[in-house]
């Protein structure tokens, strides 16, 4: 049980980084989109294109 708890911790202490970048990434996303809503909306479009035409 001592190690699964040392090991939960350094767990937790590497992946609260991680979830930190992940969430300033997607408040940096959201804000890129707001100001520019074409891009994003565009993007998956012509991802649905791609798909559609290879299907």
């Amino acid at each position: 049980m001592i190690h699964f708890a040392i090991g939960l911790t350094i767990g937790l202490i590497i992946m609260a980084p991680v979830i930190a970048l992940a969430l300033a990434a997607g408040r940096l996303t959201k804000t890129i989109g707001s100001e520019t809503p074409s891009v994003p909306v565009r993007l998956p479009q012509v991802g649905l294109k791609l798909v559609h035409t290879r299907a």
